[in-house]
């Protein structure tokens, strides 16, 4: 996995999309202010409710021990060549 995919994986998951879908649904002007997205984007996040939550925590949790361990073996790999 490279870094580049992070946000990806973010992107893609339940939280984030709904989020995205929950701020795109309420902002019914093209003309958005810091302050109206801020509001939006507290809004979004409790309105994620907690299993979301906890469901990306541990995919994250899974892709980040996937990742050291592929990082391990490749660096061990490059010490040996």
């Amino acid at each position: 996995m490279r870094k580049t995919d992070l946000f990806d994986i973010i992107a893609a998951h339940t939280p984030a999309e709904k989020m995205k879908r929950y701020i795109r649904d309420r902002n019914t002007t093209v003309d958005l202010s810091i302050k109206r997205l801020q509001e939006l984007t507290h809004e979004a996040m409790n309105s994620v409710i907690h299993s979301h939550w906890k469901s990306f925590n541990d995919h994250i949790v899974k892709l980040e021990h996937e990742f050291w361990t592929n990082e391990g073996v490749q660096e061990e790999a490059s010490l040996d060549g």
